[in-house]
């Protein structure tokens, strides 16, 4: 017994300051064992799924509280648990033994490369659970919900009210973009019914108001769908819009006119489902698409067109009484999205599920929320 215990090494008195060396060679002689950690990981997340299965929820539920002050302290808080955890076991039996320097260095080196080798499994569960934390799932729900129903919601002016206070996170603000627009006077007296993009059945519009057509860079009437972009304006909207004169429209019947791009911008919400908006000139109504295609325009936030509230009052957050409904095309053709302030909550991407048959030219013209309006 007693030549056993004359066999083992025996732990020699050291000072401090060769301890701390004993410590800086652990570290130092630990990365010379980090391949062949990373070499084990791989291997045991091959042999045993279940391990990096384990990792990436555990990783999720990281992201997931990552967007929350309190969470991130106590992740800040587990993860330096998690070093100590790792480094403390072999800094201790070195700093108690010298002699322990060997194993613990190689016991250091393959604990962080099987950290290391399990590290893009953390990364790719860490950034899934953030960005779930970031969705609204109950207005994506909502959305995709409401865009899924075949029958139409029917708004009317305080419908319409309801409608964007119930969307008040989703409102942008959007402004002419610059172009040209044809102006014909409605002199019949009976007045004129218009087709439009939004009512293709016409909207009545009476004699002394005016006939708006959008026109291309050569000067020609815009045609979408086989339908000319058209539709009835007033006086009032004409001159706060496009850059014209009461003089004007007073000695004239005919005339074409830039728009005014410094106007005040349209607070406008989404549409995602079929809906039908009941005007003093008639009905308005989205375009046609199948209920798969407006459930992904919901969950990628492509809506079918727009509600458009002229008379807005951004002082009180408001919404007025003067509604429109604009198709996604026109309004991309028309508007563009002023910057928002504050950013609604971000949503999942899912570039795969693009549904050509709704977006098509859109998505092709790198499609983002600009679109149409009277």
């Amino acid at each position: 017994m007693s030549d056993v215990a004359n066999d083992r090494p025996q732990t020699e008195q050291r000072s401090v300051s060769q301890k701390l060396s004993d410590e800086a060679s652990l570290l130092w002689g630990a990365k010379d064992w980090i391949p062949t950690g990373i070499k084990n990981g791989f291997k045991d997340m091959y042999e045993h799924p279940v391990h990096a299965a384990e990792v990436f929820g555990i990783s999720v539920a990281a992201g997931l509280m990552s967007t929350n002050p309190y969470g991130r302290a106590a992740l800040y808080g587990l993860s330096a648990l998690g070093v100590t955890a790792m480094l403390a076991p072999d800094v201790y039996s070195v700093w108690q033994d010298k002699n322990t320097l060997p194993y613990a260095q190689e016991d250091l080196g393959n604990k962080v490369g099987t950290t290391l080798a399990y590290a893009p499994v953390a990364a790719v569960g860490g950034f899934v659970g953030n960005r779930a934390a970031q969705v609204d799932w109950r207005g994506l729900y909502s959305r995709a919900t409401s865009a899924a129903s075949d029958t139409p919601a029917t708004l009317t002016s305080e419908g319409a009210q309801d409608f964007f206070k119930a969307n008040s996170t989703d409102l942008i603000d959007a402004k002419k973009q610059l172009y040209n627009v044809n102006f014909d006077k409605i002199t019949e007296a009976a007045g004129r019914v218009v087709p439009t993009l939004e009512n293709q059945a016409g909207e009545a519009a009476p004699p002394g108001s005016w006939v708006a057509t959008r026109l291309d860079a050569a000067g020609q009437p815009v045609v979408e769908n086989g339908m000319t972009n058209q539709w009835p304006v007033t006086e009032k909207t004409i001159l706060k819009t496009y850059q014209t004169s009461p003089e004007q429209l007073q000695s004239t019947t005919n005339f074409t006119a830039p728009t005014k791009v410094d106007a005040p911008p349209v607070k406008m919400a989404p549409v995602y489902g079929k809906t039908n908006l009941k005007t003093p000139w008639g009905d308005m109504s989205t375009p046609q698409a199948s209920a798969a295609d407006r459930v992904l325009g919901a969950l990628n936030k492509h809506p079918l067109g727009w509600l458009a509230n002229y008379d807005y009052n951004t002082a009180a957050g408001e919404p007025g009484s003067s509604y429109a409904l604009i198709t996604a095309r026109s309004f991309a053709q028309t508007y563009e999205s002023l910057p928002q302030v504050v950013v609604s909550e971000s949503t999942i991407d899912f570039p795969a599920l693009a549904a050509p048959s709704l977006y098509g030219s859109l998505a092709a013209d790198g499609w983002t929320p600009k679109q149409k309006g009277h």
